[in-house]
């Protein structure tokens, strides 16, 4: 999320929320959890702003 707050600022155009997004969702299932990914990440308003 940091990293994305940082992109907001000095890249606002970046794409990176949707790509990591199309990367954490084309894979074979991975432990986000183990990650620091909550569960439902992309659902939460922060994020789904930078995916739509």
């Amino acid at each position: 999320m940091s990293l994305q707050s940082v992109l907001d600022s000095v890249s606002p155009r970046s794409s990176w929320a949707r790509r990591l997004h199309e990367l954490l969702t084309t894979r074979p299932p991975m432990n986000l959890a183990g990650m620091g990914v909550p569960q439902g990440w992309a659902g939460d308003d922060f994020w789904s702003r930078h995916i739509s």
